[in-house]
């Protein structure tokens, strides 16, 4: 059996290597990933952007400044998002 430490290690390196990551609003303001969105992130990308919330996205693209990519269908689902 691996150990949870050898995970957790892997699972760090793969955070602070990585590029994107994908991750659900509410988990994107949780450590660690609030520190990389704070300091790798070079923009947001909401995918199903027409079924999104404005306070979740707010709550991911928050005061970054960073460039915001959203995508998504807007015939499939109703969205606040539409108004903005």
């Amino acid at each position: 059996m691996v150990q949870e430490k050898a995970i957790e290690g892997m699972f760090g390196h793969l955070l602070w290597s990585a590029d994107i990551l994908c991750a659900a609003p509410a988990m994107s303001m949780q450590e660690p990933y609030s520190i990389w969105k704070m300091t790798r992130a070079r923009g947001i990308a909401v995918d199903e952007a027409g079924s999104i919330s404005r306070p979740d996205l707010y709550r991911v693209w928050g005061s970054t400044m960073l460039p915001c990519l959203l995508g998504g269908d807007d015939k499939t689902t109703s969205s606040s998002l539409r108004r903005l």
